[in-house]
């Protein structure tokens, strides 16, 4: 879909012992060619809390929107928009009106 639309998707690669997001690309996969960084909070498939802060620094730094998903976080963590450094975020609406 991404390349019907002319575009492209860079992903940041995952440790695959510790399966955590290997960051020290960041500089390769978030440049001023990047429109949009989006990125989950954390897996309920693994259990990993994703250091979105660094992410969203990284995208400040050449002025792209970043977009957290915080589903799975929501649930079990305290969640702070600000703090993450991220312009949108999207919990689960169930939680939410709890």
């Amino acid at each position: 879909m991404a390349e019907d639309k002319g575009l492209s998707v860079k992903w940041i690669k995952v440790n695959p012992e510790t399966l955590i997001l290997n960051l020290d690309d960041l500089d390769e996969v978030i440049n001023e060619n990047t429109k949009l960084v989006a990125i989950g909070l954390a897996s309920n498939a693994v259990g990993n809390i994703n250091d979105v802060s660094t992410i969203s620094k990284k995208a400040r730094e050449v002025g792209v929107l970043v977009a957290v998903d915080t589903v799975h976080a929501v649930p079990h963590i305290p969640v702070d928009r600000d703090k993450l450094g991220a312009e949108l975020h999207s919990p689960p609406l169930l939680i939410s009106l709890c």
